[in-house]
């Protein structure tokens, strides 16, 4: 057997490996596995970024198959030790075969503590949802769920609740308190074009950007800087278009309740955005 062949063998062969083990990992929750248990699952995700003062350790391990396309998420936690302080997540997708397709990487907040995490079908936005069961803690903000849609191989932010289940606001004044996955759109174009899209996710992950708070707040000038997001100059642009104004009261009146809500978020004025 020629060189080539043999390696293209082997690689076959450690791949098809994979996927016993992300099927044997199926439903359990990982932090309760002993470290010997998750020694090959450690192996397939790689080197993982620390985040705050913790590096984010396996979860759960999730399996969906849409059209035929079979995709194994792999969910990722870390508490950070400090106060002030927050959790982080770190999202690995795999497919069928267990090879790695991509990888998502984020903080779930300041002061907001992660207690668990669910994966399910929503009906909807026809995408897989990841819901972050989170909670404020030493007055961090009251969210409750964190929701992102993952399909298409991608990971959108589409909700925050508060623990009542309402709709609440993103915050991107300060890195550490963002949940930062954040629509892939750097230009007006994009974001019309998001907000115009037939998948309700892309809407969503605009309108969460868009009804988020971005700018400085004077009761903020006393704390340490930076006191707007990186996002600032961004958002000013995209918000302040009067297409994407239509575009946004069009989506206030969508027959998708979380459209719906998240546009009427999106049309208030900049600095009409309660401070946590």
């Amino acid at each position: 057997m020629k060189p080539h062949a043999a390696a293209m063998l082997l690689m076959g062969v450690a791949l098809h490996a994979q996927v016993p083990e992300l099927d044997r990992l199926l439903g359990k929750d990982l932090w309760k596995e002993q470290a010997k248990n998750l020694q090959r699952l450690n192996q397939m995700l790689g080197e993982i970024p620390p985040a705050l003062d913790s590096t984010p350790q396996p979860w759960h391990v999730w399996k969906t198959s849409h059209e035929g396309r079979t995709r194994y998420a792999v969910l990722l936690g870390g508490m950070g030790a400090g106060i002030p302080g927050g959790a982080s997540a770190r999202v690995q997708l795999f497919d069928g075969s267990g090879k790695s397709i991509d990888a998502w990487s984020f903080q779930v907040g300041w002061r907001i503590f992660l207690g668990g995490a669910s994966f399910e079908y929503s009906r909807a936005l026809d995408s897989d949802l990841i819901v972050l069961h989170t909670a404020g803690v030493i007055n961090g903000r009251d969210v409750g769920k964190e929701i992102f849609a993952i399909g298409n191989d991608r990971l959108r932010l589409v909700r925050l609740e508060n623990s009542k289940g309402a709709i609440t606001q993103s915050e991107y004044v300060y890195p550490q308190v963002e949940v930062n996955v954040v629509p892939d759109a750097t230009s007006l174009v994009q974001f019309a074009s998001l907000l115009e899209s037939s998948d309700k996710a892309d809407a969503l992950s605009a309108l969460v950007f868009l009804g988020g708070r971005h700018l400085d707040d004077a009761a903020r000038m006393s704390l340490p800087e930076p006191h707007e997001s990186k996002y600032a100059k961004l958002f000013q642009e995209v918000i302040g278009d009067p297409r994407i104004h239509v575009l946004i009261e069009r989506l206030t009146t969508s027959d998708n309740k979380w459209i719906a809500q998240a546009a009427k978020l999106a049309a208030r004025g900049s600095r009409e955005r309660p401070l946590y």
